[in-house]
């Protein structure tokens, strides 16, 4: 090895429900940790668990992002995936196989995100797991020095990160000094656990990160399919802030004050469409295709595909998929394949939200959401 390496380490969350249910009888959501465990005898810091990451490759990479990114492909099959830099790491101690300094990735997948679906593991490694993750401070903060010049405090953390019967156990302290508008971090491991480096204090790190950023940033709707509830959305924000947040407020601040999200024509439980109704929806269509030389294909398009989604959700699938291709070769005939291709889009809108599993286990229909991808600007405020 040279004298001096660079690498990368990635923090990679995920959320996972259990079977738990709770008083609102919605599933219990977790915040989870991506872990691999390293082999005996085949690498340094054997037996223990430790964060995806590498070297970077002069040759390949063009920056450190690339080279997190080449790495989680070659870890977990999985290279598609929200990336913010966070810290560089640079104790001349950290890694003993010389002088590594890394630059850690906070990294967010949606949630119930498969690693066995994606696994690519090579020889080095024998496992990788989700850990669900649970930190709590557990001293108050520790004064060091309070002067006119600068302010320093300590406060230790426990970190317990939990999969089945094998559960990791780390004590974290971190030091904060200020002085004027300047803040410097310095983490330091109590114990040698578990896992390997100080990956503990990475780990840290990017927890605190994200309970102090998720308000201000799109991190929380990394979390979430590309539709979903405010429900969903509102329990991200309550899993990483551990609190409660009030509903009324949330839902005005994300769709009013923020404009974060964009509602959708979606919602969680599509009433199912009488027979009566589904012929007069083709009777109005059949009308509208008579029409279509006057003009009227945009309400062609709009019947079509109401009839289409009528069908779908009915659970006649075929029927909807059927009229689909139907209509569609009809609009292009009228020289309209634009209407065309947003037909066939929005039938990929039905058939993914018709995949996404609802929290909402009762009969209440909820609206979907996206993402409203103009939003660029911080939040102001609390959620609470």
């Amino acid at each position: 090895m040279n004298l001096y390496c660079n690498a990368t380490d990635v923090l990679l969350f995920t959320m996972l429900e259990n079977d738990a249910i709770t008083y609102r009888n919605i599933p219990e959501k977790h915040l989870n940790i991506c872990l691999i465990y390293r082999n005996e005898d085949k690498l340094t810091e054997s037996n223990k668990w430790a964060l995806p990451g590498g070297f970077l490759n002069p040759d390949d990479d063009i920056n450190l992002q690339a080279a997190a990114l080449r790495e989680l492909g070659n870890d977990i099959g999985f290279d598609s995936v929200f990336l913010k830099e966070l810290r560089t790491w640079s104790n001349p101690n950290r890694d003993p196989r010389g002088r590594v300094i890394s630059t850690s990735f906070l990294g967010v997948v949606e949630q119930g995100f498969d690693l066995k679906a994606h696994l690519r593991i090579d020889k080095e490694y024998d496992e990788v797991m989700w850990f669900n993750i649970s930190v709590e401070r557990v001293s108050q903060p520790a004064i060091l020095e309070d002067s006119d010049a600068k302010l320093i405090f300590s406060e230790d953390y426990e970190l317990r990160l939990t999969n089945g019967d094998t559960t990791l156990t780390e004590h974290v302290r971190k030091t904060t000094t200020k002085s004027k508008s300047i803040a410097r971090i310095k983490y330091e491991q109590l114990k040698n656990g578990a896992i390997a480096f100080d990956h503990a204090q990475m780990i840290l790190d990017a927890y605190l990160y994200l309970q102090e950023n998720i308000e201000g940033t799109e991190i929380a709707f990394n979390f979430l399919p590309e539709y979903f509830t405010l429900t969903d959305l509102k329990q991200v924000y309550e899993t990483v802030l551990k609190k409660e947040l009030t509903a009324a407020n949330f839902r005005r601040k994300i769709t009013q004050k923020y404009d974060m999200v964009l509602e959708t024509e979606f919602i969680t439980h599509p009433p199912k469409t009488q027979k009566n109704d589904i012929l007069k929806m083709e009777g109005a269509l059949s009308a509208f295709e008579k029409m279509l030389d006057k003009g009227l294909e945009k309400e062609y398009y709009e019947q079509a595909f109401e009839l289409i989604k009528a069908h779908f959700n009915n659970g006649d699938h075929s029927e909807a998929a059927t009229l689909l291709e139907d209509s569609a070769h009809i609009l292009t005939q009228c020289n309209q394949a634009g209407l065309s291709k947003q037909l066939h889009t929005d039938y990929k809108k039905l058939k993914m939200i018709d995949s996404i599993k609802t929290q909402n286990f009762g009969h209440r229909a909820s609206k979907y959401y996206t993402f409203n991808m103009k939003w660029n600007l911080p939040l102001e405020g609390s959620m609470k």
